[in-house]
């Protein structure tokens, strides 16, 4: 009875499922881009407007 007790005290503190759901998918999306990001030869341009400089290529 006192593990009842304790996991409907916890109740408001555990997380609802779908937030659970909801960080998996994020995480596995970010791990998937990221992935793909690193095995490109020439990446987009980013968010901030950042692109690599050709001219700077050596070799």
């Amino acid at each position: 009875m006192d593990v009842l007790n304790t996991v409907e005290a916890m109740e408001p503190v555990l997380p609802r499922p779908v937030y659970v759901v909801g960080a998996f998918v994020f995480g596995m999306i970010g791990h998937i881009v990221f992935r793909r990001g690193r095995k490109t030869e020439r990446p987009l341009s980013s968010a901030t407007g950042a692109q690599r400089d050709e001219s700077r290529k050596q070799g």
